[in-house]
């Protein structure tokens, strides 16, 4: 279980190196279920809108998963141009 509510008592920098360090083990252990949970919670907050970093993750985390169409989503919604997947 992912204990949000700490993460939220963190600095906003602090913040999103925790989201960008816990999505991306979420990646590598093909943690589907955590990683959904942590992107609901960015979309809640609003945190996708001006962070492609954050949203550069999640597209990692879901591609590494082999769940493309989500990854995709990602992308398409936030809008960014993210050239260090090569997906231009």
């Amino acid at each position: 279980m992912i204990n949000i509510g700490i993460i939220n008592e963190l600095s906003p920098r602090e913040e999103d190196s925790s989201f960008v360090a816990l999505i991306k083990s979420c990646g590598e252990n093909k943690d589907l279920e955590k990683g959904a949970t942590l992107h609901i919670h960015l979309l809640k907050r609003g945190l996708l809108d001006n962070k492609p970093y954050l949203a550069c993750s999640l597209i990692c985390m879901y591609t590494k998963c082999s769940m493309f169409d989500e990854a995709l989503q990602v992308l398409e919604d936030t809008g960014f141009r993210l050239y260090t997947l090569g997906m231009h």
